[in-house]
């Protein structure tokens, strides 16, 4: 229950624990935010467990406290911990969890945590309303999650002071709500005054913003096909700045690609001009992760380990970073690390500091989806913000949040990294000294112990794998030496939330020496192990637990297999005030719709044509070729021709795209050697994919680039005009066949009679079509595509193309003479 203010009926609503909690919240949510809320739930439960011996005691008492404040009736609700009626007195305690040893919780006093203290205060003023019989002890216990060490604070009560301390909350709250209320009816100002920001409106941005407007007011979610040169950015930015600054929300405009995260910035700040909006009348944010804004790439998030965290809130009201950024319509990430560099601060905290007052959120989709990364404003339990989301390159979302709920471990990795403890490869070397401010966490943490202990859970694991093994199901069969089984999910559950108490300590233990977090191989395991424990308690057919033998492509191991995140996408959804998924590769939409979360809430579906002229783009087909595992060795030759045959009928800069880089490798060496070509790479740097763009840009001869599907270029490239005039597509782009895929088939055939196409067919022609969508960029383009393989002439899979692609005459795009038919195209369009 969060804290409710209605200023019309004078009312105020609120959990003590919330009224108690001090302002500025976290913002920001992560692994370890996750990991403390579940380690804080088991020590809750091993204090009912040893109270449980103590006649009399009670657990989990509800208390209500009412009162009036300046006019305001004032109800506060509350769950206190544990209660002992005793010889006339009433013993209440609240139970909280904390990183600190014993040396530093025998220095501590109530006053050392004035939220808990009040919080206790507050349940003793509402048992004393209650008439309770005798006098009222209040105790704090602390338990350390660092050394297992217990301190109990007695906390002074006095019903005078305390009420005085409710009443300044209350006061503090209403103000807020006040504040609050006026940014509303400002926001709402702003909404009307919003301006489309630029000359004219397109024709499919008319009905994409119509069709938000209509899916928004009535609670549904809006799910668009719009593909390249719609003008989708600035039309779902303004529709969605609109009803965010209506409903007194804010846009979260969610994509991965930092280019598109310019464009948006761009249009916001032309959409804020064309508005003749005063500066700071909105306040656009880029999000950037914690990785990358960390100015020493160590990620050491603790006061006490990095000084740009030190005395952080003081030292901000004190450089007048507010009134600078707030200068400017929109926020870079590069601005954030600027100002971080000027005044000495953490730039991820700043980021996370302007989040509740941002008008617009630019970032990455995990900021809403990922468990480990969702931004807790919005998406918390009991989240004070509110987000109207749109989410571009919506296609991704389904694969990355499937990865984010899977986990694997191997035997040779959990073994190896035992030994290595062992070997005491993970103890700070001499040469690290122990910064002072942690020397109580260094006294609570016997670092021998530590690495002990973790040594000896990693081999229980890995010693568990034959036991695992033996709980195969039958009837489910192996694929790539990997079976389904079902583990006894206690005992590996207990084994995981060991590791997530040690996983607290080690962590600690880096801190205290200045160690980096990032890339460390024990850290990246025990989060593999959480993610583990995580899909273990959900459960339900998506989740699949599974075990991985010796032959199998990482060894033998176990893991939990997420084949369908829906259920985890659409929970998010709902958190949501308003949703549009939309990309340009979202064939069909019915499958989109299952697979993002979006068909349980009654979506509306909105395909929108291509705005550029159908003459401009010659497409056609190729039946001679087989590419699939069992044929393609007898195809390369003949593939090889034909990129040769596409690129000769026109000289110019073309792209051929495969499925794989072993089949680009058998096509680049038959091809003729005089051709001008340009080859992706496995593990291509972006310097060296940068290189390769620019030459497409900037050469005029003739180019030829080998890429594969679904690689650095066959999305987000946008090579315009004679930059690229052609591509050739070989095979349906189907994912590699592997254990996940195939327990994917099988999932969704049984959950939809459509397993091949949910799993194979579809992603594969997602990426087809993000691959051909590098030919045609804007209205003056003209180009041709050659999609080769025959089965691009089966039902099911013309069917699932874009309408725009084909004209009603189908045998146009199945010449017999290909070449003919390319030359005939140019000659048509110059």
């Amino acid at each position: 229950m969060a804290v409710s203010v209605d200023l019309e009926k004078r009312t105020v609503q609120a959990s003590i624990t919330e009224l108690a909690a001090s302002a500025g919240a976290a913002v920001s949510s992560g692994a370890f935010s996750r990991l403390r809320a579940e380690l804080g739930t088991r020590v809750h439960q091993a204090y009912r467990k040893a109270r449980a011996a103590v006649p009399g005691f009670e657990f989990e008492v509800p208390v209500r406290l009412g009162t009036s404040v300046d006019g305001f009736a004032v109800e506060l609700r509350g769950r206190l911990d544990g209660r002992r009626r005793a010889s006339g007195e009433v013993l209440i305690e609240e139970v909280k969890s904390v990183m600190l040893g014993r040396a530093d919780l025998a220095r501590v006093a109530p006053e050392t945590f004035p939220d808990w203290a009040l919080q206790l205060r507050l349940y003793a003023l509402a048992l004393s309303g209650e008439g309770a019989p005798g006098s009222l002890a209040c105790r704090l216990l602390l338990f350390s999650l660092l050394d297992d060490g217990v301190r109990e604070l007695i906390v002074p009560f006095d019903a005078g002071h305390t009420q005085k301390q409710l009443e300044k909350a209350v006061r503090e709250r209403i103000e807020q709500a006040r504040a609050e209320r006026e940014r509303s009816l400002r926001r709402r100002e702003l909404a009307d005054a919003l301006r489309f920001p630029y000359p004219q409106v397109r024709p499919a941005q008319r009905v994409l913003m119509e069709s938000l407007r209509e899916s928004w007011a009535a609670g549904r979610p809006l799910l668009a096909m719009a593909p390249t040169g719609t003008g989708k950015t600035a039309a779902a930015l303004l529709s969605g700045l609109r009803f965010a600054l209506e409903n007194d929300a804010a846009l979260l405009y969610l994509t991965s690609r930092t280019t598109q995260q310019e464009q948006v910035a761009r249009a916001f700040e032309e959409t804020v001009a064309a508005s003749t909006l005063s500066p700071g009348s909105l306040l656009g944010l880029q999000l950037g992760s914690r990785e990358r804004l960390c100015p020493t790439r160590s990620m050491l998030c603790d006061p006490r380990a990095c000084e740009r965290l030190a005395d952080f809130e003081r030292r901000l009201a004190n450089v007048g970073i507010e009134e600078r950024l707030r200068g400017r319509a929109f926020v870079r990430a590069d601005d954030i690390v600027a100002e971080g560099e000027r005044a000495n601060l953490c730039p991820f905290a700043l980021t996370q500091w302007l989040v509740p007052g941002a008008d617009l959120l630019v970032g990455d989709s995990n900021y809403a989806y990922d468990p480990g990364a969702a931004l807790l404003h919005f998406f918390g339990d009991e989240a004070p913000g509110r987000a109207v989301i749109v989410l571009d390159e919506a296609h991704s979302l389904f694969d990355r949040s499937r990865e984010a709920h899977s986990a694997f471990v191997s035997v040779e990795e959990l073994r190896s990294l035992a030994a290595r403890l062992e070997r005491g490869e993970f103890a700070a070397a001499p040469k690290n000294t122990a910064q002072l401010a942690f020397a109580g966490v260094l006294s609570a943490i016997d670092s021998t112990r530590l690495f002990s202990d973790l040594s000896r859970l990693l081999t229980r694991l890995a010693d568990s794998e034959p036991e695992l093994a033996g709980r195969a199901l039958p009837e489910e069969p192996a694929f790539e030496d990997c079976r389904v089984i079902e583990p006894d999910r206690e005992a590996l559950s207990r084994l995981c939330a060991e590791a997530a108490l040690l996983m607290l300590r080690y962590h600690a233990y880096r801190q205290a020496f200045g160690l980096p977090l990032r890339e460390d191989p024990l850290s990246d395991l025990l989060g593999r192990l959480q993610r583990l424990r995580l899909g273990l308690s959900i459960g339900g057919a998506e989740f699949v637990p599974y075990h991985a033998g010796p032959a199998a492509p990482s060894g033998a191991g176990f893991g939990v297999l997420c084949t369908n995140p829906a259920a985890q996408l659409e929970a998010r959804h709902r958190q949501a005030l308003g949703v549009v998924a939309m990309s340009g590769t979202l064939l069909p939409l019915p499958y989109w719709a299952e697979v993002l979360g979006l068909a349980p809430l009654d979506c509306q579906t909105l395909s929108l044509p291509s705005p550029f002229p159908r003459e401009n783009f010659g497409v056609f087909f190729c039946r001679d070729i087989e590419t699939t595992l069992r044929a393609r060795g007898r195809f390369y030759e003949r593939v090889a021709r034909l990129v040769e045959e596409v690129a000769a009928a026109r000289p110019g800069h073309y792209a051929a795209f495969f499925p794989s880089f072993a089949f680009l490798e058998e096509v680049r060496r038959r091809l003729d050697p005089r051709l001008g070509v340009l080859v992706q790479r496995p593990g291509m740097s972006d310097e060296e994919r940068r290189t390769v763009i620019e030459r497409m840009r900037a050469e005029a001869g003739p180019l030829l680039l080998l890429a594969v599907m679904g690689g650095a270029f066959g999305e987000g490239l946008d090579l315009p005009g004679e930059a690229l005039v052609g591509a050739v597509v070989v095979g349906l782009g189907l994912p590699q066949v592997s254990f996940a895929r195939e327990r994917m088939r099988v999932y969704f055939e049984r959950a939809t009679e459509h397993g091949f196409a949910y799993a194979m067919l579809y992603p594969g022609l997602q990426r087809v079509i993000q691959a051909a969508g590098r030919v045609i960029r804007d209205e003056s383009d003209v180009g041709v595509l050659v999609l080769a393989d025959r089965r691009f002439a089966w039902e099911g899979v013309l069917g699932a193309l874009p309408e725009h692609w084909l004209g009603p005459d189908l045998e146009v795009h199945f010449p017999e003479d290909l070449s003919a038919a390319l030359r005939a195209f140019w000659v048509r369009n110059g």
